[in-house]
This record gives structure tokens, sequence and C-alpha cells, in this order.
């Protein structure tokens, strides 16, 4: 019985860690991932702008930011189901916008 109720009480942990709020760094981190898929969705329609669009990519990043969030991650690994999350509803938005071509 008291384990029961424990267990009602308790938070589940790993819903916890999907649910917290990004910090900055991961926000920029998630920011960055969602323009490298743009641009490998751009190469797909216009191959002969890849060098250009890869070197306008690299100018935009900003590595310490990332270092530093990839460090702090590889010590609190659970810290990437956050990130996962927020990937995955950015990604689901872009596929429920109707695109160009259905317009």
């Amino acid at each position: 019985m008291i384990l029961a109720l424990s267990s009602c009480q308790s938070p589940d942990p790993v819903a916890k860690a999907k649910d917290r709020t990004l910090e900055p760094d991961e926000r920029y981190l998630v920011e960055y991932y969602m323009k490298i898929i743009e641009f490998e969705k751009q190469l797909h329609e216009n191959p002969e702008l890849r060098e250009e669009k890869r070197r306008e990519l690299e100018r935009g990043m900003d590595m310490v930011r990332i270092r530093n969030v990839l460090a702090k991650l590889e010590n609190k690994p659970e810290g990437w189901l956050a990130i996962y999350k927020r990937i995955n509803e950015l990604q689901l938005r872009d596929l429920a916008k109707p695109s160009i071509e259905t317009r």
C-alpha cells in the first residue's frame, strides 16, 4: 500500500527530463540542427548551391556554444531527452505546414 502511494506521488523522471525548459545554449543547438535539416532539403532542390550554402551555414555557427552544450550533455545525457523532444516538435510542425507545391 505504501509503495503504491509513493509511486503515485513520485514524478516520472523520464517525463520530467523530456518536459523541462531548454537552456539558451540547448535552444541554440536545436535551432542550428534545424538549419542543417533545412540545408539538406535545399541540397536536393538545388545541388549547385551546395558549397555556398554550406559556407553560409558554417559562418553562422557558434562552435563555442555548441561545444559547451555538448560537454554539459556528455555529463548529463538525460538532458538529450528534452532536446530530442523539441526537435521532434519542430519537425512535426514543419510537416504540418502546407508546402509551396500544395498551395
